[in-house]
């Protein structure tokens, strides 16, 4: 098991696919080879182009919208919304908005994208758009287990369980109470 920040940080698809499998054993849950696959995809995407990543995913969406063949950029605004919330929980709070806001953003990208996929690709999207939360969970542990700065108060971490019903926020929220 790899615990070294550099290592994580270089990118190899092993190493992201540890975390991803060490985070949801910490938190119980299941996540299906495909949606595991999802999670280093957009992972290594976020290593390789960080600057795409800067973008403000709501006015990003209404454009989506506006276009006849938006599934690319539904694509990219899920990713960029499930990294937002799950790895980057601290810039929700910046922006004075809620991590479960990029949650809802996320599933609401699959889901449009659900209705203009190829036939074939329908059954893939709302797997995703279903393991959105769970995803986000994976992502806040492993952006705690790397210690990378500032992650979930605790009133985001209410508020994302009651939004969303988080495990790893209800863990949080648990391990809280206790202390």
């Amino acid at each position: 098991m790899c615990r070294n920040q550099y290592e994580i940080y270089s990118g190899s698809p092993d190493i992201w696919a540890q975390w991803i499998c060490d985070s949801s054993m910490a938190l119980s849950l299941n996540l299906p080879p495909s949606v595991q696959r999802y999670l280093i995809s957009i992972l290594q995407d976020y290593l390789d182009q960080p600057d795409r990543f800067d973008t403000l995913v709501g006015v990003d969406l209404l454009q989506a919208l506006l276009m006849t063949a938006p599934r690319t950029q539904l694509i990219e605004i899920a990713s960029v919304c499930l990294l937002t919330a799950g790895l980057f929980p601290g810039r929700a709070h910046q922006m004075n908005v809620s991590v479960g806001y990029f949650v809802t953003l996320s599933q609401r990208s699959f889901n449009l994208l659900s209705k203009c996929a190829d036939h074939a690709e329908v059954q893939n999207v709302r797997h995703l758009e279903q393991y959105c939360m769970p995803m986000v969970d994976v992502l806040l542990n492993m952006h705690l287990q790397m210690g990378a700065g500032e992650g979930l108060t605790v009133e985001a971490a209410q508020a994302l369980w009651a939004s969303h019903r988080s495990q790893f926020a209800h863990q949080m929220l648990k391990l809280d109470s206790e202390h």
